[in-house]
């Protein structure tokens, strides 16, 4: 019977991990949530998670494919997503260089004027709800937003 209930989790664990145990959606709570403590909640799931770090085309259009089931729910304006540009230099949130984007409707280049106090220029990266396009926000911006979270270490 114990070697029963051992296969059985052992098939639950990897059907489990088969259909996107790497990746974890989280809608917006009650409050709005910024990308730093969307990316403190990632972390905080346990050793080797953070905010998703899409690296190709094939990974964009898998997460945009379970956002799509998210986005029927409406209920937020987007997805934040693991990527920061400070003074428009591009990387992921582990700092890593980020090599692939798919920025849509403004060039990832452009920068805002918006300002933090130490005068640096920053944007985050999202996904956004209504056409599951890359766009960024800045650190001004008020949007209700989720975020998609990764086990990196896969």
């Amino acid at each position: 019977m114990v070697t029963f209930r051992i296969a059985i989790l052992a098939l639950v664990f990897a059907v489990d991990h088969a259909l996107g145990a790497k990746y974890r959606i989280f809608a917006p709570r009650l409050f709005k949530v910024t990308w730093e403590q969307a990316r403190r909640n990632c972390q905080n799931i346990g050793i080797g998670w953070d905010l998703v770090k899409i690296q190709s085309r094939s990974e964009d259009l898998l997460v945009k494919d379970m956002l799509k089931c998210e986005r029927a729910l409406g209920n937020n304006q987007g997805w934040f997503i693991g990527g920061i540009s400070k003074n428009g230099k591009w990387t992921y949130a582990d700092g890593s260089r980020m090599t692939y984007t798919a920025f849509g409707r403004r060039d990832r280049q452009q920068s805002f004027v918006t300002k933090s106090r130490q005068g640096t220029v920053i944007n985050y990266a999202a996904i956004f709800h209504s056409d599951l396009a890359w766009d960024y926000l800045t650190t001004h911006d008020r949007n209700s937003m989720g975020y998609v979270c990764e086990a990196q270490y896969c």
